[in-house]
């Protein structure tokens, strides 16, 4: 196995930069954050109309509890 300080070193990157991005990439991203929150809010909507809203009114029951949703 390579030393880090050799990785970084033939990689042109600082030691503290790898490190940084070694451990930023096992957690999510803000973005996939509020994407997955939104999903649940969608999903759990759905199951509350017992499966029988569409886009439009689950786009509006959700506007209702003040989150915005785009279809």
């Amino acid at each position: 196995m390579f030393s880090l300080a050799r990785m970084a070193s033939v990689l042109r990157v600082s030691r503290s930069g790898y490190n940084r991005w070694a451990k930023a990439r096992h957690r999510p991203s803000h973005r996939a954050v509020k994407q997955r929150r939104r999903d649940r809010s969608i999903l759990e909507a759905f199951r509350r109309s017992k499966s029988r809203s569409g886009a439009r009114r689950i786009q509006k029951d959700l506007e209702d509890i003040g989150q915005s949703c785009c279809i």
